[in-house]
């Protein structure tokens, strides 16, 4: 795997499995969907030609297989491994999670109490660490 500072280091399934742990952290999720996600990005990567994937696919992958199982635990993770650090920041993630028509909130949820819940993920996210 190749990492953004150019570094070559082999790929480690147990960083990508603690990234999305921390991510889904007092979320619904349980471990074997973690297993589930972690394996369905191995065979993602074991499909691709590229013997050296870059950090950046992986944690696309990751991202978007969060982005399925659990909308807080993909802002999460987007939110530190995109670096975000003001609130400016984090809009366009926030934007993408709250206009999407696949958001599971309750019918009788109003936008605030979701705009609410989103802002206390991201309180959340911001004591999380990059895979």
């Amino acid at each position: 795997m190749k990492k953004r500072d150019d570094n070559i280091e082999p790929y480690d399934e147990q960083k990508v499995r603690d990234g999305i742990i921390r991510a889904v952290k007092k979320r619904p999720v349980v471990d074997a969907q973690v297993t589930e996600l972690v394996d369905t990005i191995e065979a993602d990567l074991q499909t691709r030609d590229e013997r050296i994937v870059t950090s950046s696919l992986i944690g696309g992958l990751v991202f978007e297989n969060l982005r399925e199982l659990a909308k807080v635990a993909y802002v999460r993770f987007v939110s530190v491994y995109k670096s975000c650090s003001d609130p400016e920041d984090f809009s366009g993630v926030l934007d993408g999670v709250l206009t999407t028509n696949d958001v599971a909130y309750p019918k009788t949820t109003t936008r605030q109490q979701q705009v609410t819940d989103t802002q206390r993920a991201l309180r959340s996210a911001q004591s999380t660490s990059p895979v």
